[in-house]
């Protein structure tokens, strides 16, 4: 290699600082950066799953009591006679409040699972459309586990006078042996 002059020796000086920061930044920096962030990435999920757990912490006793109350309501209390029974005693109480005409009702068969039972009970009710609204809501937020499925409504050419056909369902769990 020949003599170098300064200016030389300067650009030399400087293309070697240009390519070893290049080459210092490609090999440390961005794999550095990038890993700091996807690390913030990680931290910052982490931290929204920390709130949300601490959210379900406490609203924990409240899911606890609602879970307590569901299980001892939907608990199966006798035989399935004994259960029709009951819930159609229910269902009368309702209509009998709102002054609806019952025009028939029909129990379906017991659906038996594993552990539980539903029962199903097609009821043809006859009243004004107010006093059939208010029989649906007092049927769906009652303390039994009732669920109307199906809803079939007619005017029946009577002011104001309507004809609903319902299927309401209810399903409640069927206790374990005692050996289990």
């Amino acid at each position: 290699m020949k003599r170098l002059s300064f200016r030389e020796w300067k650009l030399l000086a400087l293309t070697a600082f240009v390519c070893a920061g290049f080459l210092g930044y490609r090999a440390v920096a961005a794999p550095a950066v990038g890993k700091w962030r996807d690390l913030r990435s990680e931290a910052d999920e982490l931290a929204a799953a920390l709130v949300q757990h601490r959210l379900s912490l406490r609203q924990r006793d409240l899911i606890e009591q609602r879970y307590a109350r569901l299980e001892s309501e939907s608990r199966s209390v006798g035989t399935p006679q004994e259960e029709i029974a009951r819930l159609l005693k229910a269902l009368r109480k309702c209509c009998e409040s709102l002054a609806l005409t019952d025009q028939g009702t029909q129990v379906l068969p017991v659906e038996e699972g594993g552990f539980y039972r539903k029962f199903a009970l097609r009821m043809d009710l006859e009243g004004s459309v107010v006093q059939l609204a208010d029989f649906m809501h007092a049927v769906v937020s009652s303390e039994e586990p009732f669920r109307i499925d199906e809803l079939t409504m007619r005017a029946t050419g009577r002011s104001g006078r309507a004809r609903a056909s319902m299927l309401i369902t209810a399903v409640s769990a069927i206790p374990p042996a005692e050996g289990d």
